[in-house]
């Protein structure tokens, strides 16, 4: 056999390996898209509510890539928020965030004569507004700025995803996907500008059917950055 021979068939070898590679691979990719499409379609809410159909795709895109979805809304013209949102959290957040937090509230859960589950709840709301204000001097536990910092790398991840989503992409700052910090390190992933918040009463027709069709912007533009995650995920 001749030299030139061997070395074409080494490099045909060699491509037909790195082709099944990429088939075994893409395929991988496949089954846990779809195997996540069928929890996501099993996930309910402390209610038995299901994940609402308008913001599905982009939960599944978000839990794929790596980034855990812990709650979420498609928006509402009614009820709740009036713009979808994603939220993103890290996984196994302590139950503690302040040294001694724990014991503090069984101390005050005593004084009052109420128990933990209400302190915590703030049922009883004097004992919890003390209980908060003595642990909240501690500082936080290891375990707590750990999981802080998980999240602080998911938001980066977060954010670099929707540069790259935005880079030749101009849309109204109304409906530009953005991302708001929680309280505790957790995350959200929304749009809707000032549509984004509570309806505190009922709007009129008018004001209803307006708010209908900006709702509908806002979930398109979720649908398209999970088509976008979507393409990034199967991309080699």
């Amino acid at each position: 056999m001749s030299f030139a021979r061997l070395i074409f068939l080494n490099n045909l070898k060699r491509e037909q390996t790195e082709s099944r590679a990429v088939e075994s691979l893409e395929l991988e990719k496949k089954i846990k898209w779809e195997k996540e499409k069928k929890e996501v379609d099993q996930f309910t809410d402390s209610l038995g509510e299901k994940v609402d159909d308008q913001i599905k795709g982009a939960i599944v895109a978000f839990n794929v890539i790596g980034l855990p979805t812990v709650a979420s809304c498609e928006g509402h013209t009614d009820r709740g928020i009036s713009a979808p949102w994603i939220e993103i959290s890290a996984p196994n957040q302590p139950v503690e965030r302040f040294v001694n937090e724990k014991e503090i509230i069984h101390k005050i859960a005593e004084k009052y004569g109420v128990s933990v589950k209400d302190v915590k709840r703030a049922k009883e709301y004097n004992a919890y507004s003390e209980a908060v204000k003595e642990y909240s001097k501690n500082d936080e536990t290891l375990e707590y700025k750990q999981w802080r910092e998980r999240n602080q790398k998911l938001k980066r991840r977060t954010q670099h995803f929707l540069t790259e989503f935005y880079k030749n992409r101009e849309v109204d700052s109304n409906i530009r996907l953005i991302v708001s910090v929680g309280g505790e390190g957790e995350f959200r992933v929304h749009n809707g500008g000032k549509d984004y918040q509570s309806i505190k009463e009922r709007l009129n027709d008018q004001q209803e059917k307006e708010l209908a069709q900006r709702l509908t912007c806002y979930q398109d533009e979720m649908k398209k950055l999970a088509r976008f995650l979507h393409k990034q995920y199967f991309s080699p």
